[in-house]
């Protein structure tokens, strides 16, 4: 996860029974395989696109994806095994 959205400072917590864990990734990364895989799930607004870092962590995510940015990909925290 390169960014999360803290629950207790949102909003977001009326989504809390969607993960108890409280743990809401917004951009995060993973190697699947022999890929690799880049997910963000910031803005669908134009002027989202307008800002810098924001071109600057897309087009780091894209890079990584394309195998030509390397990142450590450890999870940074524990998998909790969902519920059945």
């Amino acid at each position: 996860v390169l960014l999360s959205v803290d629950a207790e400072k949102s909003d977001i917590k009326k989504w809390q029974y969607l993960r108890t864990d409280n743990d809401f990734g917004m951009v995060w990364i993973k190697r699947e395989g022999k890929g690799r895989v880049f997910n963000i799930v910031l803005g669908h607004r134009p002027d989202f696109y307008m800002m810098p870092d924001l071109v600057r962590l897309m087009v780091g995510g894209i890079q990584f994806a394309l195998g030509d940015l390397d990142a450590d990909t450890t999870p940074s925290a524990k998998l909790v095994k969902a519920p059945k």
